[in-house]
């Protein structure tokens, strides 16, 4: 016996003790199938009563097979070593350092893994090839990182600091790979989010990174197998959250790509290049209970994904859909097309082809009768006919008889469970229509669920079992708001698998989409036509970029950006993020395209000392030759004005507004007012229009951006001199400033 294997007994046997100490209920054997490696005895260890946070979902160490690195129907067993130390690392982790129980049961399958990618090699001879492969392994089951770093945890601690390996040192001399990497890093605008502009229609950075680490995991609930995909779907498509709950069963085109010489396009790998398409209905910006079909192209990186996702997920529920179809024929009077309606049938065959039999020591026995249909709660209360087998005689209700003996019809049987469960039958309204049109009917829909699915006890706590159900409803919104943003244990999947209290608004994850598609400077129409919105100006009111991030499409050095004083600055970068417009605006635009990045920004440091305040909002007119001729009127129309999101700016509108009101009251209250009060009349409601429009304007834009420049344009008819009209500034594109 060498000094390693020496160490890995010693590391067992001390905490074995601490276990044994621990007085917890559990015993340091557990008993498991010497076939699959699971325990079903009830002797494995609730990792939630030995750690330190008690969730209410239990997991349990209750399998002692391999992770199951490949596919395989047979499950190949840890061996006495990896066992003994499997229970070891859990007694330390949730005695000694009081973990939580997601990352104990993380390390599990570390574990697991390890020995699985080792063949079940004794711990102590485990090398720093070993690790790395084990590592690589990890990232490509799991691409978020997390089982990854687990993996290089256990390398460090216990490995390491107890020298179970006779290679020790390891995790010093195992370089986690390039491709690694890539894989586990998160793109460098998403540690930015919480600095964006309006960052509080963007998910938070620890919001998104958990959202993403979520989406990357097994799913632990055959309910998520539907709700990953259509959140993933939100994610990397951008639609709205009843857009996809509307996807058709049928949601795949393809069409092959061609160059501008109508020639077919071929990738690397010698294949026809494809673009996939997504159908779905796009809600209309007018009506938002209406919606219109249309197609979406998929991102080349992410059509793989997206067809092999939504194509498992339509597999899935092809059952839900052939049942909803016969629902929907039948208006919700038959509800299984398996078992002739006017046959006579036994009360446990019936529930055996229903999919909802249970053991036979507890049919009808009040045990576990949610597995199945409850005889006295629905058949004995709506009086079902029951008869005599052999004969065919009615047996009262009033009369006890052997369940055997007892047969029944099945249409009499369905119209009890439709009157029993008549606010849960399925959900057979169309789920797009416009009057008497049905554009997509419920069993065309993509995401399926069954509804009043039987509940089912396991080791790892209570789940519906979809085998068992008697209905189907559409995925809802607010199944999907409920995953995301609510508050309960059982449904947030925040709290479900990572143990947090986040809460994700849904369609945040569209206003990310839509400013990344601005940061990598994607055409506005493609922009717009991905979004499904009908103008390309909707775009950049999802513009959250950063002032930096901005600032980063010109192609100017630095230097310069450090020389400009900080009023032109700041004004230079809200120029940039489209928040104001203007004259100024306007005119550097007009220098960016003639005469490139640098002569506009060396005019903006020299003619800007905008950003004057006023009691209506900011004013960006260049004031240093005259003054305002139309001050303090910034709201009739004049492009220098942007609103601002100062409290006091809109009571003073508000004020503003209430005393043109009253004063239209009074002109037209007037009996004889004349051509004059007509005048008065018009002057007054053009104020009050536009006083309204800059109430109703988003803080840092401009409301008049097809208005007049009232700084150039005022004149005085008959005035003759320089102080009649205001001089305008002259550009001199060879000056330095």
């Amino acid at each position: 016996m060498n000094i390693s294997n020496k160490n890995f007994l010693t590391f067992v046997d001390q905490y074995k003790i601490l276990f044994d100490l621990s007085n917890t209920r559990f015993n340091w054997n557990i008993n498991y199938d010497p076939m699959s490696g699971r325990s079903n005895d009830g002797s494995a260890w609730v990792l939630n009563e030995l750690s330190f946070n008690k969730t209410k979902l239990k997991h349990y160490l209750n399998n002692f097979s391999i992770y199951p690195v490949t596919a395989t129907n047979t499950p190949v067993l840890l061996s006495d070593e990896w066992i003994l130390f499997l229970k070891a690392e859990v007694a330390r982790r949730c005695l000694e350092l009081r973990n939580s129980v997601g990352l104990v049961f993380a390390v599990v399958s570390a574990i697991r893994l390890l020995a699985g990618t080792t063949q079940n090699k004794s711990p102590w001879l485990i090398t720093i090839s070993d690790i790395i492969y084990a590592y690589e392994k990890a990232v490509e089951l799991q691409p978020s990182g997390v089982l990854a770093g687990r993996v290089l945890e256990l390398a460090k601690n216990p490995f390491d600091v107890h020298l179970f390996s006779n290679f020790c040192p390891v995790i010093h001399k195992v370089k986690r790979p390039s491709k690694g990497l890539e894989k586990r890093k998160t793109h460098v605008a998403i540690s930015t989010l919480n600095d964006r502009l309006n960052a509080d229609k963007l998910p938070l950075a620890e919001e998104f990174n958990a959202l993403v680490e979520i989406l990357s995991s097994r799913p632990q609930r055959q309910v998520d197998e539907i709700l990953f995909p259509a959140i993933k779907l939100m994610l990397i498509m951008g639609f709205r959250i009843n857009e996809v709950c509307m996807i058709p069963a049928e949601w795949k085109s393809e069409e092959i790509e061609y160059d501008q010489h109508g020639k077919v396009v071929i990738d690397n790998n010698g294949k026809v290049l494809k673009t996939l398409y997504i159908n779905y209905f796009a809600e209309k910006q007018d009506k938002s209970e209406l919606y219109e079909p249309r197609r979406v192209p998929v991102p080349h990186s992410f059509q793989e994904h997206v067809d092999e996702i939504l194509t498992q997920v339509k597999k899935i529920t092809e059952a839900f859909r052939r049942k909803l179809r016969l629902h929907e024929k039948s208006n919700n009077t038959q509800l299984f097309d398996d078992v002739e309606q006017g046959q006579f049938i036994e009360l446990e065959d019936f529930c055996a082809a229903i999919g909802s039999i249970a053991p036979p020591e507890a049919i009808f026995a009040g045990v576990g009768h949610h597995l199945y249909m409850p005889r006295e709660r629905i058949l004995k209360a709506y009086l079902v006919p029951r008869y005599e087998k052999g004969t065919g005689c009615i047996i009262p209700w009033t009369e006890r008889s052997p369940l055997e003996n007892e047969i029944y019809k099945v249409s009499e049987i369905e119209a009890a469970l439709i009157g029993h469960f008549k606010t849960k039958l399925s959900t057979i309204e169309p789920a797009i229509s416009i009057g008497s049109e049905v554009l997509l009917k419920a069993s065309d829909v993509l995401f399926l669920l069954p509804r009043k699915a039987k509940a089912k006890e396991s080791k790892s706590g209570w789940f519906y079992d979809w085998n068992r159900y008697l209905f189907v409803s559409r995925l809802s919104p607010q199944n999907l708001d409920k995953a995301l943003n609510g508050e309960g244990n059982d449904e947030n999947i925040f709290k479900i698998y990572l143990g947090r209290d986040c809460r994700l608004n849904s369609h945040s994850l569209r206003h990310l989409r839509s400013t990344e598609l601005i940061r990598a400077k994607v055409s506005d129409i493609i922009h717009a036509k991905t979004m499904g919105r009908k103008s390309y100006a909707q775009n950049y009111e999802y513009d959250h970029r950063s002032v930096s991030e901005s600032l980063a499409q010109f192609n100017i050095e630095e230097t310069i950006l450090n020389s400009m004083p900080p009023k032109a600055l700041e004004l230079l970068g809200k120029i940039a993020t489209n928040q104001i417009g203007g004259s100024i605006s306007k005119t550097f635009r007009e220098l960016q395209l003639e005469f490139g990045d640098e002569k506009a920004i060396e005019w903006l440091a020299a003619h800007a000392d905008a950003m004057h305040l006023t009691p209506y909002g900011v004013c960006v007119a260049n004031m240093i030759t005259n003054p305002c001729p139309k001050h303090l009127q910034c709201f009739t129309g004049c492009t220098h004005y942007v609103s601002d999101n100062r409290a006091e700016s809109k009571l003073m509108l508000e004020e503003l507004k209430q005393r043109h009101i009253n004063t239209i009251q009074v002109i037209r209250e007037s009996q004889d007012h004349g051509v004059y009060g007509s005048v008065q009349l018009a002057h007054a409601e053009k104020i009050l229009n536009g006083i309204q429009l800059a109430l109703d304007s988003r803080p840092n834009t401009n409301p008049f951006q097809d208005g007049k420049d009232l700084f150039v344009d005022a004149v005085i008819p008959k005035g003759k001199t320089a102080l009649d009209r205001p001089i305008q500034v002259e550009i001199n594109y060879e000056s330095k400033y």
